[in-house]
């Protein structure tokens, strides 16, 4: 329980601010599932690679992700679910796209998939935070910057602070030359 580990922190780090995620890899929808803060000086803290399909294909890591599969960015919720029958995945490795009430990729579904967690922070007057987003180097990267603009102006609206995985390497990074073409757009967005 978070609270617990509240308590044990702050015998450590009495002042410190501590970021607290939820469970599923920090899944912006386990947000609303965090007990009550103890006190003021704590962040929410989710990851968001949705949808997951499209942040992660051909992800060689990912159980079940075939690894010459290639999606754009934005289909529809339907063509996305429709992919996710197709190639018999699973609908949890699927992630939000089977949700109920997320309505079509772009801006609209980060703002369904981001609203439980916004009103829980606005609830406990908790600031909320992406700790980690972005677009495996294999996706379109025309495609990546789109999602980068969507995900990046619902960010913004509703001041949730940001940190893009990954800088450097590791399937997610910005200096490698696949992201030559549109590194100057995805900057400015950043």
């Amino acid at each position: 329980v978070a609270s617990d580990y509240i308590r044990m922190m702050r015998t450590i780090v009495p002042h410190s601010w501590l970021v607290i995620g939820g469970v599923c890899y920090n899944s912006v929808t386990t947000v609303p599932l965090l007990d009550i803060p103890l006190d003021d000086r704590i962040v929410y803290n989710f990851h968001c690679y949705e949808p997951f399909l499209f942040t992660h294909q051909g992800a060689y890591w990912v159980e079940h992700m075939p690894l010459g599969f290639r999606v754009a960015y934005p289909l529809s919720i339907e063509e996305y679910r429709n992919t996710v029958h197709r190639l018999n995945l699973s609908k949890d490795l699927a992630g939000a796209i089977f949700r109920e009430g997320i309505g079509e990729t772009g801006e609209a579904f980060f703002e369904d998939i981001f609203r439980p967690a916004i009103r829980k922070a606005e609830q406990d007057r908790i600031p909320l935070y992406c700790g980690e987003y972005g677009v495996i180097d294999q996706a379109p990267a025309e495609d990546s910057l789109r999602w980068l603009r969507d995900i990046t102006s619902v960010l913004n609206k509703y001041s949730i602070g940001r940190a893009l995985w990954s800088y450097k390497n590791m399937d997610f990074g910005l200096n490698e030359a696949h992201y030559d073409p549109i590194r100057a757009e995805m900057a400015k967005l950043l």
